[in-house]
């Protein structure tokens, strides 16, 4: 079974503003960040990371804020218990800001 993917605009942006509120209060260390990293990151409709993937700097071992707001889906959990997923484009930016925005349809880079 595939999880249906998030397509309403209004929510996709509401999910957009709460992820980069929760990742600007979960990064603590800009500074570490020298050039743009952007990722693409999976979130559901209630607004949960549940994953991620580097586009830029995959070898990087440090992620910033995401590994904190990864949420761990039990085992158990089957695709008919997530209602729907959103695929975003995430970017730390050297200046210390945050950028989270649709993904357009996976061949953002």
């Amino acid at each position: 079974d595939v999880v249906p993917s998030l397509e309403n605009p209004q929510e996709i942006k509401a999910l957009t503003q709460e992820l980069q509120t929760k990742i600007e209060k979960t990064w603590e260390e800009p500074e570490l960040v020298e050039n743009s990293l952007t990722y693409r990151i999976w979130v559901t409709s209630q607004g949960e990371v549940i994953a991620y993937q580097a586009i830029s700097n995959p070898n990087r071992a440090d992620v910033p804020a995401l590994p904190q707001l990864l949420m761990a889906i039990p085992e158990e959990t089957t695709p008919e218990g997530i209602e729907a997923i959103a695929e975003l484009k995430l970017v730390f930016d050297p200046n210390g800001t945050v950028e989270v925005t649709p993904a357009l349809n996976n061949n953002s880079s």
